[in-house]
């Protein structure tokens, strides 16, 4: 695999170079188009000189691109790079206050949008300052001009491809901004996190070596294209190896293993709930059957990581990481320890675990991920117009987290949970992750997530949501049976919600904001009120059931 200088690294110079050795293989398609090499890279160069020639876009402008999953995403992504301009990507899910944010805040002056998100980009049109054009990808383009309000220029996309083929007037250096990905907003408003080409070059190279990715690979997508992990984690690995990617549909765990064999896909990314999910469908003595060699996942349950690789018929690869940090730590290859994500990547990060106040903790404490960069611009240049966030994250020149790790003499990393995912109850701090981790392994359980709710003794109680497997009844007490058999004491929630599904968002974490505002419903199942016994004194066990009477109001409301 070719490895480029610095001064080679910005992604258009990259594709360029590939579609010189590369021209007529195919790079992306779907079930209906495709794009080679090189027709990616003059569809790209047309595209960059119609922005800057006729829409007069010069350096380091911000376009807001609202599209579906699909081939010309790829298109227009190189071509506002080759203009030297800066992407942002957008959720299309987004709308109202999150949309006019997104907007407002990486002040983007042209939108690239499909017409089945128009009306949303209409409910806002009052509040967004800065839009002055819209590029929209669109059967009949008069009729979507009749329907927009206002004085914004409308453009055809095909319009775009009437730009002249030769050297687009800007080029992106290695240490440009490349786009702006807005964080999902879990923890508070959502923040734009700029980030470089170098940073896309240098992740793309990770990824690539530990996979062992070739020229033969197809890197299969069904994840959003708005999301890191649906874009440059894809796209860098398959351009730097000269592999294809194939875009799937809408994950679907029912579905998800005939695409691949579809596509013939030997690689694919998946994130948090995915795995779990795909494990609790119906075992098939064909599952191995496929051409899937490296599943590259994110967050996945340790318990669950061999035994997904021996029906499948994969080698698993975690990731640890963020669209901030880069991607720190990946497990070996060849050797896997218990609990642990695998060796730091020391090449190009170093990383501490520290307290509170930033001191170092000892070795196999737990304590917060910081980590800085040993290569330029290959973690977060800027969070976009929020000087102060950028500062925090950055306070004593080490790059936080939020996630709660620690480090074995090796320097293995070991993920512990999300440090603002945390239950606070009677004095113990409880790892949303880990709790999740072993509610996940009740049989009849098809995903959880559980969020901290108001207790009247002060701190915290905890609910679990849980969504039963297809067909499956769940028993409120069984669970609690499950729970108390398998958590510390502490960790036995006192509340269960069953839901046909666990609300997440587009990039598939769970919307635990979402849930924690909903907070306890009328269908909301109470094991104190029910006369479950969660948490006893030491001496007298836990998990028993016990019936508490209208003569006994106190001990119930006294039960933790």
């Amino acid at each position: 695999m070719k490895e480029y200088e610095y001064g080679a690294r910005a992604m258009p110079s990259i594709l360029d170079d590939k579609a010189r050795t590369l021209g007529k293989k195919v790079f992306v398609r779907d079930r209906e188009n495709q794009v080679t090499f090189a027709e990616l890279s003059e569809g790209s160069t047309r595209i960059a000189n119609y922005l800057t020639e006729r829409l007069r876009v010069v350096k380091e402008d911000k376009i807001a691109v609202i599209l579906p999953n699909c081939v010309e995403y790829f298109t227009i992504q190189f071509g506002i790079a080759k203009a030297a301009a800066v992407m942002v990507p957008v959720n299309v899910m987004a709308k109202h206050d999150l949309l006019a944010h997104f907007l407002n805040n990486s002040d983007a002056a042209i939108v690239v949008i499909d017409e089945q998100f128009l009306p949303l980009l209409d409910s806002v049109a009052g509040s967004i300052r800065k839009v002055k054009t819209l590029i929209v990808r669109a059967a009949d383009i008069r009729r979507c001009r009749a329907s927009i309000r206002g004085s914004l220029q409308v453009i055809d996309y095909r319009e775009l491809f009437e730009g002249a083929s030769t050297a687009p007037k800007f080029a992106p250096e290695w240490h440009d901004p490349a786009d702006i990905f807005y964080t999902s907003g879990t923890t508070g408003v959502s923040k734009g996190v700029v980030l470089s080409h170098n940073h896309h070059y240098t992740m793309g190279l990770n990824i690539a070596r530990i996979a062992r990715m070739g020229p033969e690979e197809i890197m299969y997508i069904c994840l959003p294209l708005y999301h890191g992990m649906g874009s440059y984690m894809c796209i860098m690995p398959m351009l730097l190896s000269g592999g294809s990617i194939a875009l799937g549909g809408q994950f679907s765990a029912s579905k998800w293993l005939n695409e691949i064999r579809e596509f013939k896909a030997t690689v694919t990314w998946s994130v948090y709930s995915m795995a779990p999910v795909l494990m609790k469908q119906p075992v098939k003595p064909d599952d191995a059957d496929n051409p899937l060699k490296v599943f590259l996942f994110s967050g996945m349950p340790p318990g669950i990581v061999g035994a997904f690789e021996q029906r499948y018929g994969v080698k698993v690869i975690d990731f640890y990481g963020s669209t901030e940090s880069a991607d720190l730590a990946f497990s070996s290859w060849d050797e896997r320890r218990p609990g642990a994500v695998g060796p730091v990547n020391s090449d190009y990060y170093e990383i501490a675990i520290v307290d509170d106040y930033d001191n170092p903790v000892p070795v196999g404490q737990i304590g917060e991920c910081v980590s800085r960069c040993k290569q330029p611009f290959t973690q977060i240049s800027e969070y976009y117009n929020m000087p102060a966030e950028t500062l925090k994250a950055f306070r004593n020149r080490w790059l936080h987290t939020g996630d709660l790790c620690r480090l074995d003499k090796d320097g293995w990393l070991y993920f512990v949970g999300r440090g603002k995912d945390t239950i606070r109850r009677r004095g113990e701090n409880i790892s949303c992750y880990e709790l999740e981790n072993i509610l996940s392994g009740h049989a009849g359980i098809e995903e959880c997530a559980s969020i901290p709710v108001p207790s009247q003794l002060g701190e915290d109680e905890i609910k679990v949501v849980v969504a039963p497997r297809e067909g499956v009844s769940l028993d409120y007490s069984e669970i609690m049976k499950f729970c108390t058999d398998n958590m510390p004491k502490f960790m036995v929630p006192r509340y269960i919600e069953t839901v046909k599904e666990v609300p997440k968002l587009p990039n598939h974490k769970i919307d635990k904001t979402r849930l924690k505002q909903e907070g306890l419903t009328p269908t909301t199942w109470d094991a104190e009120s029910a006369g479950f016994v969660r948490w006893k004194p030491p001496d007298s066990g836990i998990g028993e059931r016990r019936t508490t009477s209208a003569a006994d109001p106190i001990s119930s409301r006294l039960l933790p």
